[in-house]
């Protein structure tokens, strides 16, 4: 047994950011504007795009708003089973 070891704690990129845009939302939004990496939002509850960066605008080649009508089954429906799995633990 290891004395005076503090316990060990997963890191939570979602929740870490989730705690990141609640404290500061400009911040977050002009990262995820600028970053380089196609990144998008996605409702789980809709299952609707809800942001699209610059990045992910030029990949699928629809703006954000137009991605905004769209679910990611429009995009990639043979995604849609791994896209389930991913989103299932925030099912609660």
């Amino acid at each position: 047994m290891l004395t005076g070891a503090r316990s060990a704690r997963l890191y939570d990129p979602m929740a870490e950011m989730t705690q990141h845009r609640a404290a500061a939302p400009e911040a977050f939004g002009a990262l995820f504007e600028s970053v380089f990496d196609p990144a998008v939002v996605i409702d789980p509850v809709a299952g609707r795009f809800v942001a699209a960066n610059p990045a992910a605008e030029a990949l699928f080649g629809y703006t954000a708003a137009d991605l905004r009508a769209l679910s990611p089954a429009d995009l990639h429906p043979h995604e849609i089973p791994r896209l389930d799995r991913f989103q299932q633990p925030l099912h609660v």
